[in-house]
């Protein structure tokens, strides 16, 4: 054991000697700041141009002109709103002002047409709220009971009559609280069962019951304002439990349109989607009691992944994609690889390296661990340097509201999202190691660091790339055992090659096995080949 550790310290010294070495660091240490600058850039280029919304002062100006020539009288009422409360686009008034009148005078004008002879269509048109439409039916031969089955249907699809003579001064008063209320109150009225009521009016009565108002009037030439607006993580949160809870029981949420239509998913498949439902709505309760809105186990940590699906910009989102800097150091180490064996042999020292009292074998590992440490070293580096241009480019601010959780069973879990992702930047060593050993085993066969290079880089770089053409357009499922398939362990886990069998077990022992190939391949041309 002496003298391996002998041979392993000599050789760690040789590399670390070369000047190539303390470029490939260099490399390494730029790569992981450009990673998570991307991100940094992203969240920039956003802020310039993803908020393009006109300044508050040039949307009333454009209502004013509008309104003037709009010819739909619940857009005109709904845009006149806007223009005496002064209320932005993104004002929650303005939304609850839609949903009331936009959305239930199409309700209205349907079933007064059925009592509109076919020149009074334009009347029909200039319903706004039930109160027109009752007017107009029974004005053309309608019942007050053909209004009540009416209003009997809407209450049984999860419709509720809003007035809006009683909902504009709640909304011109910016009372959300009384707007919450009367929401709550029009859904208790509805003739569905208790179960779809509380689902439905769940968002009001949590908002009530923990005094979380609705997002107010913002400046929307204020960019600051609109990234706090559109990353109100507290608020999506709420959103996304009420979607969830109406799923579950089989209504739509309200608002933005009608409740009471079936989901495409939800109750009506029950089972084991039922749980999960359930589960997901647990971990969302968990999250806003203990105020964690970010849930770093739903961010994608895969380059294709976070292009795919978009990403937020945060401390959390730099972290995840400085877990690519694995591919960085993967294709610095196929250079080092390719040059450890294959440097003896056009050097000619290799015949001094092999002359002296120690067995082959132990050269042959000296050199392999050799390799294996740089990786893991240049990955650390890597990972230091990277995690200290997270701080600055993001700053702290999201550190202390994010967690690693889960639910299953009803049962959550809630672990370190510092160790989440340091977890799958680790993983990124396995990357490493793959391809490092390809380069590595080419160098002790062939002798020649050129070849080793060339041949790795281009498997490193194309490896995906073949693995994609194979499963996406000629649909070939052995595509799986591929070592290219399986080496990124972080995008098996995120499934980012859609095989349906594929799991982390499964890529680990399709590794092992290559793996073991390799080192054969390349024991046998450095150790049992003459030199």
């Amino acid at each position: 054991m002496g003298k391996f550790n002998a041979l392993l310290k000599n050789e760690l010294i040789k590399q670390n000697t070369k000047v190539a070495t303390k470029i490939i660091a260099v490399i390494v240490i730029v790569a992981a700041v450009l990673l998570v600058g991307i991100m940094k850039f992203a969240q920039y280029q956003e802020s310039k141009y993803g908020y393009e919304y006109d300044s508050l002062e040039k949307q009333i100006s454009q209502l004013k002109t509008d309104v003037e020539t709009e010819k739909d009288e619940a857009t005109k009422t709904y845009m006149q709103f806007q223009i005496d409360n002064n209320a932005s686009v993104l004002d929650w008034r303005t939304r609850a002002a839609m949903d009331c009148l936009e959305s239930q005078a199409q309700y209205y004008r349907d079933f007064a047409s059925m009592y509109a002879k076919e020149s009074q269509q334009d009347e029909v048109e200039k319903i706004v709220t039930f109160e027109d439409m009752k007017d107009f039916v029974l004005k053309h031969k309608g019942s007050q009971k053909d209004i009540g089955e009416f209003v009997k249907e809407l209450s049984q699809q999860g419709q509720f009559i809003m007035n809006w003579d009683k909902l504009k001064p709640i909304l011109e008063a910016g009372d959300w609280k009384g707007y919450c209320q009367y929401i709550i109150d029009g859904i208790n009225s509805l003739d569905i069962d208790d179960e779809k009521k509380q689902a439905v009016a769940w968002e009001y009565q949590y908002r009530l019951d923990n005094d979380i108002a609705f997002q107010n009037n913002i400046a929307i030439n204020d960019i600051d304002a609109l990234k706090e607006y559109h990353a109100d993580k507290e608020d999506s949160l709420i959103d996304d439990t009420s979607k969830l809870k109406c799923q579950l029981a089989g209504v739509s949420a309200y608002g933005n349109g009608d409740m009471g239509d079936m989901d495409s998913y939800g109750s009506e498949q029950g089972g084991e989607n039922d749980e999960q439902i359930k589960d997901e709505i647990t971990k969302n309760l968990y999250m806003l009691e203990n105020e964690k809105y970010i849930n770093v186990k739903d961010y994608p940590c895969s380059l294709m992944a976070i292009m795919q699906g978009g990403s937020e910009y945060n401390f959390w989102s730099g972290f995840c994609i400085l877990t690519n800097i694995s591919t960085v150091v993967g294709l610095v180490m196929i250079i080092i690889a390719g040059n450890i064996f294959a440097g003896e042999y056009n050097q000619g020292t290799v015949k001094f390296l092999v002359i002296t009292p120690v067995k082959r074998g132990k050269i042959f590992w000296a050199k392999y661990c050799t390799m294996l440490v740089m990786g893991f070293v240049a990955l650390v580096l890597a990972f230091v340097v990277g995690l200290i241009a997270d701080l600055a480019f993001f700053g702290t601010a999201d550190i202390s509201t994010a967690g690693n959780i889960s639910c299953v069973n009803g049962v959550v879990t809630d672990g370190s999202a510092f160790l989440c992702i340091a977890s799958k930047f680790l993983l990124g060593f396995i990357n490493v190691t793959v391809m490092s050993t390809i380069s590595f085993t080419i160098s002790a066969l062939m002798h020649s660091s050129a070849l080793a290079i060339g041949i790795s880089m281009v498997a490193m770089l194309m490896g995906t790339t073949i693995v994609s053409i194979l499963k996406g357009f000629l649909h070939q499922n052995w595509a799986r055992y591929l070592i290219f398939a399986n080496s990124n362990l972080v995008s098996v886990m995120e499934r980012t090659y859609g095989f349906a069998t594929q799991t982390i077990l499964s890529a680990v022992i399709v590794i092992a096995i290559h793996m073991v190939i390799f080192l054969t391949i390349a024991y046998d041309g450095f150790c049992r080949k003459e030199i």
